[in-house]
């Protein structure tokens, strides 16, 4: 006689708010700080709360810097394993996420969900000395060393410097002999696509931004914005090391320069 073994799918642990059930007693003790909101644990650095010690250990790379989760194709590391799974995307050319606004497509959500802000104009991210407000973080980090003049990132190439390690990974790829993306007008090739389309503009005078005051346009929304500042009298951009005020980043950047300047001269 034939022994056959039965699997029977028992879960005793039921969510009494959606349905859901559960095996053990300690997983549906997890999904019920989904509706209970709960955040047992907490980051002892920043105070961010977390509903699982999962969230938690993967946060705290953060602070430590620690991406375990490498690409085997780039090499780029991730902090966890969702991120290098999306990240994987870009090289098989699966994009999924679509804008229904303008109809393109990205390999990850995130990617759409910064995409969206260019069209609905929000920047979540407020400098919050001067104001100034930013659609990712990352920008927000790199203008705040406009005020603070920190820039750790250096360019070990031609020794430029940058305020977030990002900034300095993409910059570094200009170094690059690698450059695919070329302009079709003048032969000028560029290693990201993104880079050949802001360049693009310069032949096509696409500046879609334009000023209500004086009719000048401009192709970025934020260098409008500047402009603007220069017929309003506004100074949003202060120097973190004196104090002194300006209208423009640019001014501001240049500004910067003769208290760094300053410093390499007292050393």
């Amino acid at each position: 006689m034939e022994n056959k073994v039965i699997h029977i799918n028992i879960r005793p642990f039921n969510c009494e708010v959606c349905g859901k059930s559960f095996k053990q007693r300690n997983d549906w003790s997890k999904h019920m700080r989904v509706h209970t909101k709960e955040k047992p644990y907490k980051c002892e650095v920043c105070g961010k709360l977390f509903s699982q010690s999962s969230s938690l250990f993967i946060h705290w790379r953060i602070h430590t810097g620690d991406k375990p989760n490498k690409c085997n194709v780039c090499g780029k590391q991730f902090r966890d394993k969702s991120g290098i799974k999306s990240h994987m995307k870009t090289h098989s050319g699966d994009k999924p996420f679509e804008c229904e606004i303008c109809g393109k497509s990205f390999g990850m959500n995130s990617s759409l969900k910064r995409h969206i802000r260019t069209h609905t104009g929000c920047k979540p991210y407020k400098c919050e000395l001067c104001g100034k407000a930013f659609s990712v973080s990352p920008r927000l980090k790199n203008h705040m060393w406009m005020h603070t003049g920190d820039r750790p990132f250096e360019c070990e190439i031609c020794g430029k410097l940058f305020g977030v390690k990002d900034y300095l990974t993409r910059h570094t790829k200009t170094h690059a002999e690698n450059k695919p993306y070329e302009c079709g007008i003048c032969g000028k090739s560029y290693t990201q696509n993104a880079s050949l389309s802001r360049h693009l503009k310069k032949h096509t005078s696409d500046k879609p931004c334009i000023c209500k005051i004086c009719g000048k346009t401009f192709e970025m929304e934020y260098i409008l914005q500047d402009h603007t500042n220069v017929h309003n009298g506004d100074q949003p951009y202060m120097c973190g090391i004196c104090g002194k005020l300006f209208s423009q980043m640019i001014y501001l950047s240049k500004h910067m320069r003769r208290h760094t300047s300053y410093k390499t001269i007292q050393v």
